[in-house]
């Protein structure tokens, strides 16, 4: 399979090429899958950016995600064979 997680350079194209994907609050935010780091350095990759939309704008933010939450979605994408 030739899937892979977007990163935010992907995924921030997908939003300025496609703004009606972030309009209010209830959709689905992204989680940049692709740009996975590890805040301490200490190999433990638990962490990521994600973008949402809060008070009307989108917002780029980072953080862990350990715990799953039916707000967000990781973004992924498919080369074609």
């Amino acid at each position: 399979m030739n899937e892979f997680g977007g990163g935010t350079v992907q995924v921030g194209s997908m939003v300025l090429t496609h703004p009606e994907r972030f309009v209010r609050w209830e959709q689905l935010h992204t989680d940049c899958a692709g740009d996975e780091f590890s805040p301490d350095a200490d190999g433990q990759f638990d962490c990521a950016p994600y973008l949402s939309f809060v008070g009307g704008k989108v917002e780029f933010d980072a953080g862990g995600f350990s715990d799953p939450n039916e707000r967000y979605g990781s973004v992924s994408f498919l080369l074609p064979q």
